[in-house]
C-alpha cells in the first residue's frame, strides 16, 4: 500500500507544469547579438558600451562625439563599428563577457 504524503526526504526530480527555458537562454546576461548590432550601428554614440556595462567607455565614446559637435564621428562609428564585429565573432577573452564578467549568450 502506497502511504497519501511522501517522506519527508523526498524531492520532486521532473515539473512538468513549468516549461523550461532553452538551455541557451539564461536570464540576466547579455546578448552577444545585440552587444554587436548596438555596436555596429550606434557605435557613435557608445550605446553597445553602455548595454553592457562599461559606462566609462560609454561615456569616453559619446563625448568624442559630443565635444568635437559631430565633426569627429567617425572615429567612435569606427571604433564602435569594429567592436561591434569583435563581440559578434569573438568565442573567448575580453570579447566574450560583459561588465561584470558573465559570459555573452546568443
Amino acid at each position: 500500500m502506497r502511504p497519501s504524503k511522501p517522506p519527508a526526504n523526498y524531492q520532486q526530480q521532473y515539473d512538468y507544469d513549468r516549461p523550461t527555458p532553452p538551455p541557451a537562454h539564461v536570464p540576466g546576461r547579455k546578448s552577444r547579438l545585440t552587444a554587436g548590432l548596438l555596436g555596429i550601428l550606434l557605435g557613435v554614440v557608445g550605446a553597445h558600451r553602455f548595454y553592457l556595462g562599461y559606462k566609462g567607455l560609454g561615456w569616453v565614446m559619446l563625448l568624442i562625439t559630443a565635444v568635437s559637435l559631430g565633426n569627429a564621428w567617425f572615429v567612435p562609428a569606427i571604433w564602435g563599428a569594429i567592436e561591434g564585429v569583435l563581440f559578434l565573432v569573438m568565442r573567448k577573452g575580453y570579447w566574450s563577457v560583459d561588465a561584470k564578467h558573465r559570459p555573452l549568450q546568443w
